[in-house]
This record gives C-alpha cells, sequence and structure tokens, in this order.
C-alpha cells in the first residue's frame, strides 16, 4: 500500500488531470483571440475590425500588467490564495453573457468588453501562478511523463468540446441565446475544475505566504541584460508577424 504523502501526491495528480479537463476546454471557449469568441463578437456582435484587434490584443496587454500585480500580489497573499481567486475571476463573469439577451443592444457590447478583459487578466494571473504551483508539487523525475499524459487526455476533451459548441452555436444559427448559454456553461465548467483543484494537497510553499516575497524592483532586472532584451525582439517580432497571419 503506498505511504500517505505519496498516495497523497497519486491523488494529487489525479486532480489535476481531472481539473485540466474541464478548464483547458472552457478556455479555449473564452479565451479572446481564440476562434469560437472571435466567431461570436463578429457574428452575433457584429464587431468591426478594430474591435476585434484590440479584442485580440487583449491577452497580452493583460500579459503586460500582470507581472507587477502578481508581485504586488504575493507579498499579501499566498499563491494557492492568488490562483483560487484567479480561477473564480475568470469563471465567473461568463455567466453574465447569458443576460445579454435581456439587455438593449448598446448595454450589451460594454457588458461583454467587461466579461472579456475581467476574465482575461485572471486567466493572465492565474497561468503564471498556477505554473508556480505546480511546479512545488509535482517532482521533477516524473514531470514529463505526467503533463505530457495530462496535455494528451484535456487535449481529447477540448477539441469534443469546441466541435460540439461549435455545432451547438450552428445549429443555434449564431443566436444571442445559444451564444449566452454556451458561455454560461464554460464558466461553470471552470467552477467544477477550480473544486478538483481544492482537492489537490500543495506544498506549505503553495499555501503559506511567502517569508521573502519577490520585490517590485526585480522586474526591471532582465532589462539590464543585452541578451535578454536580443530575446525580447525576437519573441516580440516572431508574435506580431504571427498575429498578423
Amino acid at each position: 500500500m503506498p505511504r500517505p504523502r505519496h498516495r497523497e501526491l497519486l491523488l494529487s495528480l489525479k486532480y489535476s488531470t481531472i481539473e485540466a479537463c474541464f478548464s483547458v476546454p472552457m478556455l479555449n471557449l473564452t479565451m479572446p483571440g481564440f476562434p469560437f469568441v472571435i466567431a461570436f463578437a463578429v457574428a452575433v456582435l457584429e464587431w468591426g475590425p478594430t474591435a476585434i484587434g484590440v479584442m485580440a490584443a487583449l491577452p497580452h496587454l493583460c500579459n503586460l500588467v500582470q507581472p507587477p500585480v502578481a508581485t504586488w500580489l504575493r507579498r499579501r497573499l499566498s499563491l494557492y490564495q492568488i490562483m483560487a481567486g484567479s480561477f473564480v475571476l475568470s469563471a465567473l463573469p461568463w455567466g453574465f453573457v447569458s443576460v445579454l439577451p435581456m439587455l438593449s443592444e448598446s448595454a450589451r457590447h460594454p457588458v461583454f468588453a467587461a466579461v472579456l478583459a475581467v476574465a482575461t487578466f485572471a486567466n493572465s494571473l492565474g497561468s503564471v501562478v498556477w505554473a508556480a504551483a505546480i511546479a512545488e508539487l509535482v517532482p521533477a523525475r516524473i514531470a514529463g511523463n505526467f503533463f505530457g499524459r495530462r496535455n494528451l487526455v484535456f487535449g481529447f476533451w477540448t477539441l469534443l468540446v469546441v466541435i460540439v459548441a461549435s455545432i451547438v452555436a450552428d445549429r443555434g444559427h449564431n443566436s444571442l441565446v445559444v451564444y449566452g448559454w454556451i458561455f454560461a456553461a464554460a464558466g461553470m465548467a471552470r467552477l467544477v475544475g477550480f473544486f478538483f483543484l481544492t482537492r489537490m494537497r500543495f506544498p506549505p510553499s503553495v499555501m503559506e505566504r511567502a517569508a521573502n516575497p519577490p520585490d517590485l524592483s526585480e522586474i526591471a532586472l532582465p532589462f539590464r541584460n543585452r541578451n535578454y532584451l536580443k530575446l525580447v525582439a525576437f519573441v516580440g517580432v516572431w508574435g506580431l508577424l504571427l498575429n498578423l497571419g
């Protein structure tokens, strides 16, 4: 019979995989740079090229703001608390999309824009904190094998969910009601994933506030390295060309 700590690790890894099967499909349905949200904005809200461009750039804007906000929060909260908050904030706003048909046409656009902004920033913050937390949980010797299997499992479910959601939206004639319930269901799936996240047993380094949290001044240190600046320029140009494509 496995030792208690070993058994807790196995259960945590299992819950992590189940959590991903709910969370990752939801992210693929709600990320502003992904086709499903773009299709909704174009076909239902009738947004123009400028609005679509701003929406596609929103994750990058959030990633720009995320480091100082994450550093500020690390001085006050534990990794787990930040991660839990980001899960909830990325899920709950999508329930408001289901009430868009009840609003006037002029009110729908700012409401959906606010949902996108809050949820996207929560995802940007949560992805970094989740990576830091999961690195503390998964032993390095099994990380490659575990994440490979985990990605394979949630990848299958993501493919299935996105295809089914697209078929439902198409058969619903791209109506606002149908899209609203799809987005609301996606937010609910994220909350189900959060439930399984709470079942995981993280080490004290994740559950407790850091004794020596990072300082805001540390954010600027990499920019003093020329090699890092060259990497930033390369990734920036590559990302620009990728988004133009």
